[in-house]
């Protein structure tokens, strides 16, 4: 059985020949994105052709840190989630784990205040399906999300997200939390980690949905 890995960074393929089990996918992302450049003409584009809703909840972020280019397709050129559809099918995959920024996102940033703080801060209707398209980067990339991990459930594929972004480890792993629900993951395994294959390879969860012991 195999674990199919999604991530944006080449720096996070690392030692996977160690892991052989593991089969590492790079999301393709704009390779000059400069995170400190955010609010550019392809955000306040994207942002414009969504609902008000959406629109108050970017609103409650300070910075979007956002790459149209992120989460769309692999570096092959196959397309992302429809690459992850196909897998879910295959009696061979038992688990996927995916990078959270730049890969399920759009963007490569996460609040640390937590779900509340936002909800208290925001003044429209429907907070939690707002919140869930904007972090999908948009209502179209929404829907495409929800069917995809609609399909992982009906295959019954475990879930992690490894990230290395430490909001994870703050009140705001309640955002990722609610934004995953809205998604429509049934259960996902929320962890936090630099060295990512040493993670993998050592970590209890993994180890026990993988059907064969992880190798590092």
């Amino acid at each position: 059985m195999f674990v199919y890995f999604y991530d944006n960074n080449w720096d996070n393929r690392d030692v996977n020949f160690r892991c052989p089990y593991i089969i590492y996918n790079k999301v393709f992302c704009d390779q000059n994105f400069q995170r400190h450049t955010v609010e550019n003409d392809a955000f306040q584009n994207f942002i414009s052709d969504e609902s008000v809703s959406v629109q108050k909840i970017s609103s409650l972020y300070s910075h979007h840190h956002y790459d149209p280019m992120s989460g769309i397709k692999l570096e092959s050129g196959t397309g992302f989630l429809g690459h992850v559809e196909h897998m879910a099918r295959s009696p061979h995959v038992s688990a996927f784990v995916f990078d959270w920024d730049r890969t399920l996102q759009p963007y490569e940033s996460m609040t640390t205040h937590s779900l509340k703080w936002l909800e208290n801060k925001y003044d429209g209707e429907g907070f939690s399906r707002a919140l869930a398209i904007y972090h999908a980067g948009g209502f179209e990339r929404f829907q495409k999300i929800r069917h995809m991990f609609g399909v992982i459930n009906k295959h019954k594929k475990n879930v992690c997200i490894l990230t290395g972004n430490p909001a994870i480890l703050s009140e705001g792993r309640e955002v990722y939390n609610c934004v995953l629900k809205e998604w429509g993951a049934d259960f996902v395994y929320l962890a936090y980690a630099l060295d990512k294959y040493a993670f993998m390879a050592q970590d209890v969860f993994l180890q026990s949905v993988s059907g064969q012991m992880l190798h590092f």
